[in-house]
């Protein structure tokens, strides 16, 4: 029995409908934003952590609220008098098969996304070159006490950007 060549045509596309949305599981399962290796990367994170500069005490704290989301605040305050300098609204989330950092502050119209660009072990990349400072965010795993975040202008030529050395003061 031989089939017309419609027939072949209209059989592959369908069996390309058919295997497309699994291939699409199959590859966000296995190594996209949902997948364990990245969770893992990430479950250092909860708990409260503070970091010193000069006369501000920096504090970042985190909880995990969901499979792939963690929340967090961000805070400056003046170690004297205990005064609240600043705040934000962290968010680490999977979205659209992908990572990102979200940050909310008063002087921003609204949330900012930065997206995971690079990642190993104990090293997240986040970037948003569109945005005006900071364009580049990054969490450096110390040890399970200490993370490094450096905050930059993205560009090579020693732009502006700093640095804070958190050190965890409570466990989720």
């Amino acid at each position: 029995m031989s089939l017309s060549a419609r027939t072949l045509l209209l059989m592959r596309r369908a069996l390309v409908c058919l295997l497309l949305p699994c291939f699409a599981a199959c590859t966000l399962t296995s190594s996209g934003a949902g997948s364990e290796e990245y969770l893992a990367m990430f479950d250092w994170l909860p708990g409260e952590w503070r970091a010193r500069t000069g006369q501000t005490v920096t504090v970042e704290r985190w909880q995990r609220t969901a499979r792939d989301t963690f929340a967090g605040i961000g805070l400056s305050e003046d170690p004297g008098t205990g005064e609240q300098r600043e705040f934000e609204r962290l968010e680490l989330t999977a979205r659209s098969g992908r990572w990102q950092y979200i940050a909310t502050v008063a002087h921003n119209a609204g949330p900012v996304a930065f997206d995971l660009v690079s990642s190993d072990q104990d090293r997240m990349v986040f970037e948003n070159l569109a945005h005006d400072f900071p364009r580049r965010i990054v969490y450096l795993q110390r040890d399970e006490n200490h993370y490094r975040v450096e905050a930059s202008d993205a560009r090579d030529d020693g732009g502006r950007g700093f640095a804070l050395d958190f050190t965890r003061v409570k466990n989720p």
